[in-house]
């Protein structure tokens, strides 16, 4: 996704043990910055940014999964724009 001049590529990432999948995933962000499209697919989990406030240089995404066997986890992940 082009973004400015910034382009963001979605890298698979996959940590489950193969008779683990996700059951719920919920996605939020800081500094006002819009998400939409997620998607679980079991097995991963996705969202797409699809605004980041001028003036904004620095926000965090965090995930909120529970998995099948009930386990929770959350992941942040802290993201630094540059210059717009």
């Amino acid at each position: 996704v082009v973004d400015g001049t910034v382009i963001w590529e979605a890298v698979a990432y996959n940590l489950l043990p193969n008779d683990e999948t996700i059951a719920e995933s919920t996605w939020a962000a800081s500094e006002a910055v819009t998400l939409s499209g997620s998607n679980n697919t079991g097995r991963a989990t996705y969202v797409t940014v699809s605004d980041i406030p001028e003036g904004v240089l620095r926000f965090t995404i965090t995930n909120h999964i529970v998995k099948n066997n009930g386990e929770e986890d959350d992941i942040t992940l802290i993201f630094k724009v540059g210059n717009r």
